[in-house]
This record gives structure tokens, C-alpha cells and sequence, in this order.
């Protein structure tokens, strides 16, 4: 049985150590690629040896939500499953948009994350987002404490948080402004600041979540 070829990206190398054990002592499956910094990948010939993608969508240096874009655009065709800690519905149809195959919480079992990973190799998706009444009551209390910390925002603010949420770098929201780079950085600083995200994953969230961007 040829076993499904799998790549993981974490920032977290005990993550990624305790992922390619469950992984490759599974007849099914096989590590053949690990990267705690995942823009290396964009750099490697490894895609074309990868069947699924596992993508950690807080990473430091370009997070998850970016970070799978920019690998899509180089290779369309690639089956990438997002790691997560967070049970956003929101986030998960962002990430069904840009062309990510898969959502899972990275407190799945064992047994789920293979058969996930299995099936996403068929070719079928996964972002089904389990709804506990904790997760509920959780959701409901960040919606109401971003919403508050979304009013701090300025109207300039507020239109460069969607550029940001759109994709757009610091110069391709700066040349649709008519501002400079880094008067763009320094709003998006700000954003961070007062939205206490982050990265731009973060920011995502929360513009979802608060119904700034639909």
C-alpha cells in the first residue's frame, strides 16, 4: 500500500516531533518533509513530494493564513490541512476561499487527524467545526471584546484592517492609499496594538468575527 507522503510546518518543534511519530508508526502515512520556519518551503523542491500539507496557522515569521497563500500560488494543486488551536468557523470559510483543504484543532485524536489527513489525500475537504456550549459561551464573550476594542479604531484604521484581511502587503496598500509603506506598517502596528492580535491570523479572526468583513 503506498503510504500518503505527508509535510508538516510548526514553529513548535515538539509539535512536529510528536506529529511525525503518530504519523509514521501508521501504516497509511509518512513524514517526508518537517520546518519549524516555514517560508523555507517556498524556497525547497520538496512540494511536489508532499500529498498534505499539515500548516500551523500561527507561525512567527509569516503566519498560516499567508504562509498558504503564497505556497498555493506557487503550487495550486497542493492538499494543505491548517493545525489549530482555535475552533473558528469564521477563520475555516477564510480559509476554504484561499484554497485550504482542511481545519482541524490540534486536540483532534490521533485517530481523526489520520483519517482527516486520508481523506484530504482523496481529494474531499474537512472544516467541520464542533460547537460545544463552552465553545459557544467563548465565542460569544470575543465577539463582544473585540467589538469594543474594534471602536478604538479610526476610519483610516478600520479601511487599512480590511486591506490587511484582503491579503494586501504594506507597499500594495500604501500605493491604493496614496500613502507610504511605512505610514502603512505604522497603522497596521497600531491595528495589532489595539486589537491585541498578534499576526495577521489574528487580525482575520477578529475582523470575521466582529462582521467588519464579510
Amino acid at each position: 500500500m503506498n503510504r500518503t507522503r505527508i509535510g508538516i510546518i510548526d514553529d513548535h518543534q515538539i509539535v512536529i516531533n510528536g506529529l511525525a511519530k503518530i504519523l509514521n508508526e501508521h501504516p497509511g502515512t509518512e513524514v517526508v518533509y518537517t520546518t519549524t520556519k516555514g517560508q523555507e518551503i517556498l524556497e525547497a523542491e520538496i512540494l511536489n513530494g508532499i500529498d498534505v500539507l499539515l500548516l500551523d496557522i500561527e507561525m512567527p515569521e509569516m503566519d498560516g493564513v499567508d504562509l498558504a497563500k503564497a505556497i498555493l500560488k506557487k503550487d495550486g494543486d497542493l492538499k494543505i490541512l491548517m493545525l489549530t488551536m482555535y475552533n473558528d468557523k469564521a477563520l475555516a470559510e477564510k480559509l476554504k476561499e484561499i484554497g485550504v483543504k482542511g481545519y482541524l484543532s490540534k486536540n483532534t485524536d490521533d485517530a481523526i487527524l489520520i483519517e482527516v489527513i486520508q481523506e484530504i489525500h482523496k481529494g474531499n475537504s474537512h472544516f467541520k467545526i464542533l460547537r460545544t456550549r463552552e465553545n459557544v459561551l467563548a465565542d460569544d464573550n470575543k465577539k463582544v471584546f473585540y467589538q469594543d476594542k474594534i471602536k478604538d479604531l479610526s476610519e483610516r484604521e478600520l479601511q487599512i484592517l480590511t486591506n490587511i484581511v484582503q491579503g494586501m502587503s504594506n507597499k500594495e496598500i500604501g500605493e491604493k492609499l496614496h500613502i507610504s509603506h511605512r505610514t502603512a506598517d505604522t497603522h497596521r502596528t497600531n491595528i495589532m496594538r489595539k486589537l491585541e492580535a498578534s499576526n495577521v491570523a489574528s487580525l482575520v479572526r477578529i475582523a470575521l468575527k466582529t462582521g467588519v468583513i464579510h
